[in-house]
């Protein structure tokens, strides 16, 4: 199957008498860090790192070369360099596969793994080959060559480059595969581990968690693999807001709904959420990490805890709306009432925000 390219482009107060909350608060994760590297691990922290093929643009070609590329106007919200680059790797990914079939090989560059690997830098192909092959894997391997050769023919010799790899990505993916299978006999690994990856240049691996390992995780990795390994941190994302919706192992924080193993969350309670993915749709879904709940608040004077109040408030809502989202409620000592202000959504571009009054009864 081909990989489309133009899908692969460039393409997350108190003041006297009241207490005031702010509603719900996003924490996006940081870059991931990298797990410092230490002479008791001899393959931890020697793997991925920037290639030193920077890859083209459509700036870098030559007027000659720029006519040969059809390049439409772009959607809204699409630069025009990503259109631009987007045209010259699917040009130059469709000539590599015609010559691959010329020479009798159906399923074109899509049969680089068991020789080497693919993929691309801006608009430029990086081809990644296996020296010392032998039998089929050294044809596929000169047939590829060839290819390459007519590609930077035809375009130029930066359009296709070509570098030479210790390990092919089927045999990458076997020693990612099989560490992976004793990572997850260790159950406190098996909770942080966010991703693997592959880092084909060096033919390493890579490893996103979400926390630092202990010493003895560090040193069990190290005696599971026989490849060099790369470890980064990377803490997942948090979302705080008051539950406006539970049940059947889900939550509501407003148009977000997460799914969750922890018992007894109850509607009106402001809990943290920890997640790392949201799937794009309406209403957004995600898989909880860690549910934090926090103890409801309740100011001096009040006989109502906040999560009773959210829960009055919401009872009362007459609005249609399918989600509701907490933007802060307020307790009034002098006149002993709270104030709630819920955003009610309808859609993605619709909604309103009511203030209700709640009687501190």
């Amino acid at each position: 199957m081909k990989r489309y390219i133009g899908m692969i482009l460039l393409l997350f107060v108190v003041a006297c008498g009241q207490t005031e909350n702010p509603g719900p608060t996003d924490t996006t994760s940081s870059e991931p860090k990298e797990t410092d590297p230490s002479a008791e691990y001899d393959r931890i922290g020697k793997g991925c790192e920037e290639s030193s093929f920077s890859g083209q643009t459509f700036a870098d070609l030559s007027e000659e070369e720029q006519a040969l590329y059809e390049i439409p106007e772009p959607f809204e919200g699409e630069s025009l360099e990503d259109v631009q680059v987007a045209q010259m790797q699917m040009a130059r990914y469709e000539y590599i596969n015609e010559s691959l079939e010329s020479q009798g090989y159906a399923g074109g560059i899509e049969m680089i793994d068991s020789v080497g690997n693919f993929n691309f830098l801006k608009g430029s192909i990086v081809v990644q080959l296996k020296d010392g092959l032998k039998g089929e894997e050294k044809k596929r391997k000169e047939a590829i060559e060839k290819a390459v050769e007519d590609a930077q023919e035809y375009y130029n010799d930066q359009a296709v480059v070509v570098q030479e790899v210790p390990k092919t990505k089927d045999e990458l993916i076997d020693h990612q595969n099989r560490l992976m299978s004793k990572l997850a006999s260790k159950e406190s690994l098996e909770k942080k581990i966010v991703s693997t990856g592959l880092c084909m240049e060096q033919s390493a691996l890579d490893l996103v968690v979400r926390e630092e390992l202990s010493e003895e995780e560090l040193q069990f990795i190290n005696e599971q693999t026989d490849v060099d390994i790369k470890i980064m941190v990377q803490e997942p994302n948090k979302k705080t807001g008051y539950v406006t919706s539970s049940g059947d192992g889900r939550l509501s924080l407003a148009t977000t709904s997460f799914q969750h193993s922890k018992e007894d969350i109850e509607i009106g309670e402001l809990v943290t959420v920890s997640y790392e993915t949201v799937m794009e749709s309406y209403p957004a879904k995600s898989e909880a990490i860690d549910v934090k709940v926090h103890k409801p608040k309740q100011p001096e004077g009040a006989d109502l805890n906040e999560k009773e109040v959210i829960q009055q408030s919401l009872e009362k809502v007459e609005d249609d709306s399918p989600h509701q989202a907490i933007k802060d409620i307020t307790y009034h000592q002098q006149s002993d009432e709270w104030t709630v202000r819920i955003r009610l959504i309808k859609g993605m571009d619709e909604s309103q925000v009511q203030d209700m009054a709640i009687k501190d009864e």
